[in-house]
């Protein structure tokens, strides 16, 4: 559906084809971006959000093809990029004058099951404890009070240790889980 994409020559047309393919009504919010870089035409476009729009996305950069932008998406790992959270995020980035790409990873991937493994060539990827300058003792995590004898004991509330991990990585992201 979203192949086709060589007749939408207004602003109207891309919003209205679209929205039609779109089957989640949280969508149109996702396209909020597309209608402002359509009408106000700035020359640098660059955007993220969740993985779960690169699909959307990739009609968007056929759309900005069309209106003279060079465009390139993909979907990054944020802990390659020296954020000390491990998040994939959908990105696209723009350019009216010249082509762009992707930027290169500046950090190793995460690698859970081997967290000492670094990839070659790149800065080691940031640890919570290392961005807010906390030990490798202190820990991270989304705890609930402690319904078992395996707690931790933080501001005198015992929370389950299964939720946190040691500070000494990165973040796990937030996840509708």
């Amino acid at each position: 559906v979203l192949r086709d994409v060589t007749d939408l020559r207004t602003l109207d047309d891309a919003m209205d084809f679209l929205s039609r393919h779109m089957t989640d009504h949280r969508t149109i919010l996702v396209l909020e971006p597309l209608r402002r870089a359509l009408a106000e035409r700035p020359t640098w476009i660059a955007w993220e959000q969740v993985p779960a729009v690169q699909g959307i996305w990739d009609a968007c950069a056929d759309i900005l093809r069309l209106h003279g932008y060079w465009v390139d998406t993909g979907t990054i790992s944020s802990e390659q990029y020296g954020v000390p959270q491990t998040r994939k995020r959908a990105i696209l980035v723009a350019h009216r004058e010249r082509p762009v790409t992707l930027p290169a990873p500046t950090h190793s991937r995460y690698y859970p099951r081997t967290p000492t493994k670094m990839d070659e060539g790149v800065l080691p990827w940031v640890s919570m404890a290392d961005a807010l300058g906390w030990t490798d003792a202190d820990r991270v995590g989304f705890p609930r009070r402690a319904d078992s004898e395996d707690s931790v004991t933080i501001g005198g509330v015992d929370y389950r240790a299964r939720d946190l991990r040691s500070a000494d990585r990165p973040a796990q992201a937030v996840t509708e889980k």
